[in-house]
């Protein structure tokens, strides 16, 4: 699973321009949509709370990864680049 990781975008804080330019993906000086990652999501999670959550549903392995590494078959294609920065990388077994 790949989802925006509220702790990454929490940390990366920098201005409340480049924020809401990431968090909305809008940016107002050019009046266009950037990014829609986030505004489809109705919850946020960070690694902590999305492994907690997965045990709790009946995943008996979780395991936080990084961006293109685990092992999930064809993971070069499914983890996008523009994703990496802000996001949450995680495999769950039953």
């Amino acid at each position: 699973m790949v989802l925006p990781d509220v702790k990454k975008i929490v940390d990366n804080y920098r201005n409340a321009d480049e924020f809401c330019r990431e968090f909305y993906g809008y940016d107002k000086d050019s009046r266009k949509w950037t990014n829609i990652f986030i505004r489809g999501h109705q919850w946020m999670y960070d690694t902590k709370s999305m492994a907690a959550l997965l045990k709790e549903v009946g995943f008996g392995k979780v395991k936080i990864e990084q961006y293109r590494k685990g092992a999930c078959p064809d993971i070069e294609s499914l983890d996008l680049e523009n994703y990496q920065k802000l996001s949450l990388f995680i495999e769950a077994k039953v």
